[in-house]
């Protein structure tokens, strides 16, 4: 290993920390925000403000989840650290499960 291999590592190694904590930080804020706009929501009051809200916040929030999980699936597959990490792993499978559950959702016509 060069010296110039040796005074990246840890710069490459920084990054992927602050990637995995912005990643599980994201998970679990579009997480969080499903739970949210399920709980507001309340079917047949459409001028009710949680409604309103439910109504503007799961579209983004869904799109979102989703979205974390093809990113995270792609970065085990690119990451030798990614795949290796737990933490990592489980956020994918709970964003995969909130992908679920959000299409479940909206397929049921709940929104």
């Amino acid at each position: 290993m060069s010296e110039d291999q040796k005074h990246r590592l840890p710069l490459f190694s920084f990054l992927y920390r602050m990637y995995r904590v912005a990643y599980i930080t994201a998970v679990l804020w579009c997480c969080s925000m499903l739970l949210v706009v399920l709980v507001v929501n309340r079917p047949g009051k459409g001028r009710y403000p949680g409604t309103v809200f439910s109504r503007d916040v799961f579209p983004i929030a869904a799109y979102l989840v989703s979205l974390l999980f093809f990113v995270g699936a792609g970065s085990v597959e690119i990451s030798k650290q990614a795949a290796e990490s737990t933490a990592i792993r489980w956020c994918i499978y709970i964003s995969f499960a909130a992908t679920v559950f959000a299409l479940w959702l909206f397929v049921t016509s709940m929104f």
